[in-house]
């Protein structure tokens, strides 16, 4: 399993990570890797220290952050939970889990990979949990046996390795990431409907820190334009979505009043259209890289106490 490990300030830190995640899934039993998620940890309930999970398009993150104790006993537990899952939970922890999916929102980002990559791959990430409607246990142990693996896995630590726990966990293989097969019909540039508020825009690139910064640069634009000069979007936002090694996906999201969403639309356009013809000013690249800086110099902070989803 490689290792990783990283001088860090404030309590110790790990992150036992499995590449597997909704990109995964099939339609159909999209949702397997979030119940695996949910019942690795479902023994653990309040802790003395902080800990939680979260299912990511192609990976599935455990963390805990606390002493070298709290760390060897997190990590030997989970391993022996994913050995052998609280198959007896399954239909609670389901329900629980579909629960949960009511009171998410949509999304912008969902709605965008969907239209782009269909019901496979990464268009899963818009797609319900249809899972969670009918858990077979079979399947869901088939599941963890298959990827939540020794070979598929990778650990990560803040401070020195010699806190490392035994980890017994099942021999596998190290999976490949999965495929970008975008919808054979479509061709952008493309629109789609959905029912949220606003307006996202999606765009795929090489991974880098240039298509990061950006993305930034757009926010800022159309922030400027859209919420304090036209008064039109109360959020602008930007975000990016590692799609494997080499390709990102770019969201920028401006909500906005149903009546007034088509100069929405015309704004960020014409915000796209600016920033193409004239790039980032230097003032802009030098107040991105100092933003960028505190939020690397301030991390260290405590993570949630809670599972997250």
């Amino acid at each position: 399993m490689p290792i990783y490990t990283v001088e860090a300030p404030g309590l110790r830190r790990a992150v036992l990570a499995f590449r597997v995640g909704r990109a995964d899934e099939a339609v159909a039993w999209a949702g397997l890797t979030h119940l695996v998620e949910h019942l690795a940890l479902l023994s653990f309930k309040e802790q003395r220290y902080a800990y939680g999970g979260q299912v990511e398009g192609a990976r599935t993150l455990f963390y805990v952050q606390g002493t070298d104790a709290d760390i060897r006993e997190f990590l030997q537990r989970l391993c022996e939970n994913l050995r052998a899952l609280p198959l007896d939970r399954l239909a609670a922890e389901a329900r629980l889990l579909e629960t949960e999916a009511q009171s998410r929102q949509g999304s912008a980002l969902g709605s965008l990979l969907a239209t782009r990559y269909g019901c496979q791959g990464w268009g899963l990430i818009g797609y319900p949990e249809f899972a969670l409607q009918h858990p077979q246990p079979d399947r869901v142990r088939a599941w963890a046996d298959d990827w939540f693996t020794a070979d598929n896995a990778a650990l990560g630590l803040s401070g020195p390795i010699d806190l490392l726990p035994v980890l017994d966990l099942r021999p596998g293989r190290r999976m490949a990431s999965p495929a970008l097969t975008p919808v054979f019909s479509l061709r952008t540039p493309a629109w789609t409907y959905d029912r949220e508020p606003g307006l996202g825009m999606g765009f795929v690139a090489p991974h880098s820190v240039r298509f990061s910064a950006l993305l930034r640069v757009l926010e800022r634009h159309g922030r400027s334009r859209l919420r304090f000069g036209e008064s039109l979007s109360y959020d602008v936002s930007s975000a990016t979505l590692r799609l494997g090694h080499e390709f990102a996906h770019g969201t920028v999201w401006a909500d906005g009043l149903p009546e007034n969403l088509s100069k929405v639309l015309n704004g960020m356009l014409a915000v796209l259209d600016e920033v193409m013809e004239k790039g980032p000013s230097e003032d802009e690249l030098h107040d991105d890289v100092e933003a960028l800086r505190k939020s690397v110099d301030t991390r260290g902070g405590q993570w949630p106490c809670s599972t997250l989803s």
